[in-house]
């Protein structure tokens, strides 16, 4: 006969191999993905050209985008705080990789503005935006709940600089 308390070992045991390590590295893998999704997103509104049906590419790669703002934000609040060291590289990297890419994702739908609008889908881009946009915002959030004080001022700025280019892009589309 099982006794109870070998039960509760097992039970403990397979718990513990379905526990993800969070920490700096899930982070940055976290990060990796998001500069993916980014880069999917600017090629996807490259390559629209008009319709409907041609933005379903476009609003695919934003969805995934918002998946996985998602998922990193529940990771980064489930996450160990970071060393110096460590939020000192993931800033690094969302100011030189990340935040141009965001950027250029920003300024290709920009340049599509005419197209969305032909086609009835300025709304519907004013709406993607500010949920990415909100999601961005939370995930940035959720990464300095998880930096040290050294770390900051360059981690707001680095959420600023981020924020101010969703802001800009959804002033375009107002207008």
């Amino acid at each position: 006969m099982v006794s109870i308390k070998n039960l509760l070992f097992l039970i403990t045991a397979a718990s513990a191999l379905v526990i993800e390590k969070r920490d700096a590295a899930g982070i940055q893998a976290d990060l990796n993905t998001i500069n993916t999704d980014t880069n999917n997103l600017k090629a996807a509104a490259d390559r629209f050209t008009g319709g409907l049906f041609g933005a379903l590419p476009v609003q695919q790669a934003a969805d995934k985008l918002e998946d996985d703002l998602n998922t990193a934000t529940d990771n980064a609040n489930a996450s160990a705080a970071v060393s110096d060291s460590e939020a000192a590289s993931i800033i690094r990297y969302i100011n030189n990789t990340l935040e141009p890419n965001v950027d250029a994702a920003l300024t290709s739908i920009e340049n599509k503005k005419q197209q969305f609008t032909s086609a009835g889908l300025k709304g519907k881009v004013q709406d993607t935006l500010t949920t990415l946009r909100k999601d961005t915002n939370e995930y940035g959030t959720a990464l300095l709940a998880k930096a040290p004080a050294s770390a900051q001022d360059s981690g707001k700025a680095a959420l600023a600089k981020i924020d101010g280019d969703f802001a800009a892009t959804q002033a375009f589309y107002a207008n």
